[in-house]
């Protein structure tokens, strides 16, 4: 199908998302009561990129491509997800503090060929996909008798990337192309923690 001139599919995204909460109390100087602070921070955010040559599809060209990439917002080409959950309880007889931050991040990224592909030249199937996702969790407590400071951080990730030619599919080349399958998938993952809990005259937990 030489003289087709050259078919290109070509998708891209970049997503950010993020949460965050800030629980505090205070009992003031009255030395008994309970001061409870509480914090909690979800994200789950999910996106697909996809550049795809479905089955059942026929894609001609002299070279084919299909790609699906990073976006290159004022050069930023990364996902970035997090949550953030920062508490604190101060004063009277009992001091509660309490963090959770839960990051749940999806960012499948495919170029795949499941359909017939007529080519004289190349077939070029590409995907990227570079993520980040920040977790952090603090929690401080303090008070006259009892100080108790919690945190937990969590976070769950997918960052599947695929460059592939299916099962069933065909690839008619008519004189040979030359084939390249690349995927390129990154991820960095940070979670921090922090709790503590201050008790003056007795008892101070973090956990």
């Amino acid at each position: 199908a030489g003289g087709t001139g050259d078919l290109t599919l070509a998708a891209s995204n970049n997503m950010d998302a993020s949460a965050e909460a800030d629980g505090s109390a205070a009992q003031g100087t009255a030395a008994s009561g309970t001061a409870i602070g509480v914090a909690v921070a979800i994200n789950v955010a999910g996106m697909r990129n996809e550049a795809n040559i479905g089955a059942g599809a026929t894609a001609t060209g002299d070279n084919v491509s299909a790609t699906a990439k990073m976006k290159d917002v004022g050069g930023d080409k990364k996902h970035a997800f997090g949550a953030k959950a920062i508490s604190g309880a101060s004063g009277g007889d009992t001091g509660v503090g309490g963090s959770f931050a839960l990051n749940i991040s999806d960012t499948p990224t495919q170029a795949i060929a499941a359909g017939t592909i007529t080519t004289t030249g190349n077939l070029n199937l590409e995907a990227e996909n570079t993520s980040e996702a920040n977790v952090e969790a603090k929690a401080s407590a303090k008070s006259g008798s009892t100080g108790v400071g919690v945190s937990i951080g969590i976070t769950v990730v997918d960052n599947d990337t695929t460059a592939a030619i299916a099962d069933g599919a065909i690839i008619a080349p008519g004189g040979g192309a030359n084939i390249t399958l690349t995927a390129d998938g990154s991820h960095d993952t940070t979670t921090t923690v922090e709790s503590g809990g201050v008790a003056k005259d007795g008892t101070g937990i973090g956990g």
